[in-house]
């Protein structure tokens, strides 16, 4: 082979080998540079150097210095101040509780001293009502251990129950359901089938809000227990307070062979909201079908600072007049020198009182108000108008009072003080069948609660009361307030609706304002106690002007 063609042919090989070379090498470089960039991207970045350390800060100058003492001598001396008044409020609250352990003990000892004084010895209640348990000194409550005061409280279930310790008396609470509120001012009425219909206001006296209720006593289907029904609203209206409701039952005519039971009248007052007793006007409502239902609140009168609470007189014959008892405090109920009471006169309660059939029974002034008026047993008859007595309320905390009219309340005698005390509480009075009178008031005097509830029973026709019987008695057991009761006489079932009653001990079925020890306790529910006259009857005699003395050293005391 010629050697030009070897030296041509081995030229262009090792031109296509450097070639080959180089592309190999800019190849390796370019994969070198992505790997060392994916690399570079893999790493975490590195951290931001560390910022410079602070200055150290300058030093303090005396007056700072000076500055930051007394600030701290101010905390200290609010500490030690919180510390102090903490320690004296224990103390205070120390001091109450000796000073009220101290005013039990003394109101044990006077309760003692009244109990000598009447010559009510624990023999002597054992013979009349068969129990009683000597007085220990290391008891809690002497009084109520030693006196036949109803004292037990029970749930508000309005479930009737025997009162432990006696077979005499039978007693409920009754309050309505949901959030606390105020249960006041009861009135108990009988129905001619012989339940009792119950009525109440609750709420806030005074505020919107502030309703009317009502209540039946009745006996369960199922177990024979005596309940009454859970309280139902029955009036309530925006921006007005009801209160003070009254029952009354109206006769209505047969229909010819079919026989119409009487259609149930309520009453009350309502006051504007927050505006007090100077706005108040009296509305009714009717029910014709034994209180199931009732019309719409009718307002009857609006006059200013019309109020009612005791129930109305119906008439002694078919279309005669009725009686309704009331007062006025046209200013509020704290301004005495304008307040007066009158007994209006209506032929249709549910409708109509004309202003001018009206007679004045306290003259303004004098702070006697809530007149409770009864009609003396047997004292009308042909041709004779009844005598009518009328029991106040007295502003000014001293005695009950009475006034008297002999021609049928058209004119009345003075107010008299009595020998019975009152303590600026309402107070009730019935006559019932026998021809007996019963007084139901707060058994104390001054500016005080309700925390003694008595009921009396006179025999001359309401001149005065010796035969006297705590149905609760707080004053010494710590209770809050008893107040505002009403009584229905049943001459003809036994107050548990089994036996039989008659005219001459008739059950008295009373209903009061209940409140139970604590805060929260005031006015918690209405209570219902049923006792029989007999039982009453045999109890001590009392002398009126010495239990007006122990118990007005009682309320003093207090």
């Amino acid at each position: 082979m010629p050697p030009s063609s070897l030296s041509g042919g081995g030229g262009g090989s090792l031109r296509t080998s450097s070639r080959t070379s180089r592309q190999l090498l800019l190849v390796l470089v370019l994969v070198m540079s992505f790997a060392a960039s994916l690399y570079h991207h893999a790493l975490p970045p590195s951290p931001p150097p560390p910022p410079p350390p602070p200055p150290p800060p300058p030093p303090l100058t005396e007056l700072e210095k000076q500055v930051m003492a007394e600030e701290q001598d101010v905390v200290e001396m609010l500490r030690r101040e919180k510390r102090e008044a903490r320690a004296a409020a224990l103390a205070k609250k120390q001091r109450k509780a000796t000073a009220k352990a101290a005013l039990q003990t003394r109101l044990d000892e006077l309760a003692l001293q009244a109990v000598k004084s009447n010559e009510a010895t624990c023999e002597g209640w054992r013979a009349t009502i068969g129990w009683c348990t000597p007085p220990d000194t290391a008891s809690e409550n002497v009084v109520q251990r030693f006196l036949p005061t109803v004292n037990d409280h029970g749930a508000a279930d309005g479930i009737v129950t025997k009162l432990n310790g006696t077979h005499e008396v039978i007693q409920a609470l009754v309050r309505p359901a949901g959030p606390r509120r105020e249960s006041h001012a009861s009135n108990v009425i009988l129905t001619p089938d012989g339940d009792l219909l119950l009525t109440f206001f609750a709420g806030t006296e005074g505020k919107s809000g502030c309703a009317v209720y009502l209540t039946r006593l009745r006996r369960d289907a199922k177990d024979k227990a005596l309940r009454w029904d859970t309280p139902r609203k029955i009036s309530s209206s925006g921006g007005w307070s009801a209160q003070n409701p009254v029952l009354a039952l109206l006769p209505r005519p047969d229909v010819g062979s079919v026989r119409r039971e009487p259609s149930v009248l309520l009453l009350h007052t309502r006051q504007r909201d927050s505006q007090g007793q100077g706005t108040s006007e009296v509305v009714s409502m009717l029910s014709t079908d034994g209180g199931a239902t009732f019309t719409m609140p009718r307002m009857l009168f609006r006059e200013r600072g019309a109020m009612i609470r005791n129930p109305l007189l119906p008439p002694e014959e078919p279309g005669g007049e009725w009686l309704m008892p009331m007062y006025y405090t046209p200013t509020g109920q704290g301004f005495v020198s304008d307040q007066w009471s009158s007994l209006k006169r209506s032929r249709k309660p549910e409708s109509s009182w004309p202003l001018r059939n009206a007679s004045k029974l306290s003259s303004h002034g004098t702070g006697l108000v809530q007149p409770s008026v009864v009609r003396m047993p047997f004292s009308s008859g042909p041709g004779k108008p009844a005598v009518l007595r009328a029991y106040f309320r007295d502003r000014s905390a001293a005695h009950i009072h009475t006034s008297m009219s002999t021609n049928g309340g058209f004119s009345w005698s003075s107010p008299e003080a009595m020998d019975i005390p009152n303590n600026n509480k309402a107070v009730f009075a019935a006559a019932l069948p026998s021809g007996r009178v019963a007084l139901l008031f707060n058994n104390l005097m001054g500016q005080s609660r309700g925390k003694r509830l008595t009921i009396a029973l006179s025999e001359d026709g309401g001149k005065t009361f010796p035969i006297r019987w705590d149905v609760q008695n707080g004053v010494y057991n710590g209770g809050f307030e008893f107040s505002y009761p009403s009584l229905a006489a049943d001459p003809h079932l036994d107050c548990d609706g089994a036996g039989r009653a008659n005219a001459k001990d008739s059950a008295l079925h009373i209903s009061y304002t209940y409140s139970k020890p604590g805060q929260r306790g005031w006015r918690y529910a209405i209570r219902y106690l049923c006792v029989r006259e007999s039982f009453l009857l045999g109890l001590p005699r009392r002398k009126a002007s010495t239990t007006a003395e122990t118990e007005s050293t009682a309320a003093e005391t207090e």
